[in-house]
């Protein structure tokens, strides 16, 4: 008998050592920035301009911009949960030659922007982002994340009334995503980012876009997404496509740009 106690101790003390370091490593295992910052220039994007932002609590973060035809929607990008916005600029820099105006937002903590991401100083700085385009006088701004950048994109959009979202590759929620990597790990979560409720709540049209090979974030998080708002919602599948090669395949920007062009 003492020896079945023994044995149930050793295995609850190990799993709170599990779940005890998932809780602490979390940040480090969600979030891997790149912080040898790279300039527009040094990534041959001479046209592109920088845009050091300080937040109402005074952290600075870093924005990239190309102005468009203010009689067109403002295009805003959040990015994924690695790298900067040097990475994925160019896939975005080519809708500006339609005349959209372009700004692509860094998190806190990646390339030179200050401090450190959570899911409350994501959203509110993609507030004040977009609060900052709508300063300079485009009446519509339409938002486009990948990856963890759908979570920024779709918490935008419970907190301003965007004119459209594209989230290429999103999940559905990280307590979800992550019960289905990590057994029990969703009961530690510091942050939820809870795009399928956020996203029943919002009334702009909405592009998703997933791969059918993506195994990072399988794609039946971006079919639960869909069922959310399947109303003034679009839904594209790439066959065969993983979760890098969604955002740089060809056919990406022109459903993007169709889509656009229909609204």
């Amino acid at each position: 008998m003492k020896k079945i106690v023994y044995t149930l101790y050793g295995v609850v003390g190990i799993f709170v050592i599990y779940l005890t370091s998932l809780f602490f490593l979390q940040d480090k295992m969600l979030f891997k920035p790149d912080n040898n910052y790279v300039s527009p220039q040094e990534a041959d994007l001479y046209d592109v301009s920088e845009n050091m932002l300080t937040m109402s609590d005074g952290t600075k973060v870093m924005t990239w911009m190309k102005e468009g035809d203010k009689n067109l929607p403002a295009i805003l990008f959040f990015h994924g949960n690695r790298g900067q916005i040097a990475e994925f600029a160019p896939q975005i820099r080519r809708f500006n030659s339609d005349g959209y105006g372009i700004f692509l937002a860094e998190y806190r903590g990646y390339g030179n922007s200050e401090g450190k991401i959570n899911q409350d100083k994501m959203f509110s700085d993609g507030a004040e982002i977009y609060d900052w385009i709508k300063k300079k006088g485009y009446s519509k701004i339409i938002v486009i994340g990948y990856s963890f950048g759908c979570a920024a994109s779709i918490g935008l959009a419970g907190r301003r009334n965007v004119d459209g979202l594209v989230l290429i590759s999103p999940f559905a929620s990280l307590s979800r995503l992550v019960a289905e990597k990590y057994l029990f790990s969703n009961w530690i979560l510091k942050d939820d980012y809870p795009s399928e409720k956020t996203i029943q709540k919002l009334t702009a049209p909405i592009l998703i876009i997933h791969g059918t090979g993506d195994t990072l974030v399988p794609v039946h998080h971006a079919k639960i997404l869909y069922k959310q708002r399947s109303n003034n919602t679009s839904l594209h599948l790439l066959d065969g496509k993983d979760h890098r090669e969604v955002f740089w395949a060809n056919e990406t920007p022109v459903l993007i740009s169709d889509w656009l062009s229909a609204l």
